[in-house]
């Protein structure tokens, strides 16, 4: 058996997309990007806990793209620096419950648009900088 008939058999891969899901292709400049859309609990779960998984999934980011390659200092710019920084910031978030829900609910929802149009701007700002790196012949 090879291991993709392996993988198959331990976890349904279709052959085809499902009706209504929607795809995207890394060859096709018009979906090569999906947006990006923080994997958070869903809106009826409880404030403090979606505020928790926001900065997890901060701390996520800010995991891969160390992880992604060392920058040297100084090298990235600014913009990119300085929404990492928020980020860390973001990361570190907790604490509700000391203002109204209603304004907690749309300080949430400022911080998610906030990471959204950040990690994009990080995406876009190191366009240049993506060009030149070599394809890593890496298997995990």
């Amino acid at each position: 058996m090879s291991v993709d008939r392996h993988a198959r058999a331990m976890l349904p891969i279709p052959d085809r997309p499902a009706p209504g899901l929607t795809t995207y292709d890394a060859k096709d400049p018009e979906t090569a990007f999906p947006p990006i859309e923080p994997l958070l609990p869903p809106g009826e779960a409880p404030l403090a806990e979606r505020v928790e998984a926001l900065g997890a999934w901060a701390q996520g980011f800010l995991y891969g793209f160390g992880a992604a390659g060392p920058f040297p200092r100084g090298t990235l710019p600014g913009d990119v620096a300085e929404v990492l920084s928020d980020f860390a910031e973001v990361s570190r978030a907790g604490a509700v419950g000391s203002e109204s829900a209603e304004v907690e609910e749309t300080a949430l929802a400022e911080l998610i648009e906030f990471l959204r149009v950040g990690a994009q701007l990080i995406y876009d700002e190191l366009a240049d900088l993506r060009a030149t790196q070599t394809t890593s012949n890496a298997r995990h």
